[in-house]
């Protein structure tokens, strides 16, 4: 037995969870999911910082993700070092953080977490510290401030959607990032403005299509009549209804199995008799 033959199963089931949710559901935010800019002590917000309200996804492959409490996100670019000739240690030169103009765009996209470590076997005489493994994957996100171009053609509306005709399978994305906000800010990160519909793919929900009901006569069923016995047409007598059994049979009518066995008597039961 190996990892992917214990796994089959839950794969199994993962796959088609995944193909129900993107070919009858779609992909994209269904609720919440806000970004909104992260206030300071002083009054203000905190520059290249944004927050991620909890909210629920699902991803282009048709993965769920739900964040579950807010979550701050840094709008900054990868940090470079700086050209290691100028100096002779790398990691006492100065960092600087290159920063690409046009705004950001704050995405989601699905991620498996390890969790549970475990302590592992020691290998051959066990002499170095036992290191530890994960023994679970769980559900998670990662969230991440993208630098585009525009936002991407998977996330604006078609121009044309066939209102006849057979369907065809729609494609499948190239990426996994589902696209939250549009953030412009100013060179010093200052944060100018959060558009949350720009480019945002929201997912059409049932969860608001209720309706409450009133208590009116129209609304309560009338009682229905008890049913009449059958006239037959042999010439034999009327039969009782469904469920309504004669006064001296209390076990079902007919010569049967169950009425051929014989009965005890209270003063015939002995010590081993279960009453």
């Amino acid at each position: 037995m190996t990892p992917d033959e214990l796994t089959l199963e839950a794969d199994y089931f993962r796959d088609r969870l995944r193909r129900h949710n993107v070919y009858l559901h779609g992909w994209g935010v269904v609720c919440g999911a806000l970004v909104c800019p992260v206030p300071n002590e002083h009054g203000g917000t905190k520059p290249w910082m944004v927050q991620v309200q909890p909210g629920y996804v699902l991803g282009p492959y048709g993965d769920e993700i739900l964040i579950d409490f807010p979550r701050e996100v840094s709008l900054q670019g990868n940090a470079t070092v700086a050209d290691p000739d100028d100096a002779d240690d790398v990691w006492c030169t100065e960092v600087r953080v290159e920063q690409p103009e046009g705004p950001r765009y704050v995405a989601v996209r699905y991620r498996e977490v390890p969790a549970r470590p475990v302590r592992a076997q020691p290998a051959e005489c066990g002499c170095d510290e036992t290191p530890c493994e994960y023994s679970r994957y769980c559900d998670g996100y990662e969230i991440r401030a993208l630098t585009l171009d525009g936002c991407p053609n998977s996330h604006l509306p078609p121009e044309d959607v066939p209102t006849t005709g057979n369907p065809t399978c729609p494609p499948v994305p190239d990426s996994p990032w589902v696209v939250l906000a549009e953030v412009t800010l100013e060179d010093d990160g200052t944060i100018t403005k959060i558009d949350n519909c720009a480019c945002r793919r929201i997912v059409v929900s049932a969860q608001d299509n209720w309706r409450t009901c009133a208590s009116n006569d129209v609304d309560t069923p009338a009682p229905q009549d008890e049913a009449e016995p059958t006239e037959p047409t042999d010439g034999t007598e009327p039969k009782s209804p469904a469920g309504d059994r004669g006064s001296g049979d209390s076990g079902g009518g007919g010569a049967g199995p169950r009425a051929s066995r014989s009965r005890r008597t209270p003063q015939s039961r002995t010590s081993g008799d279960r009453k």
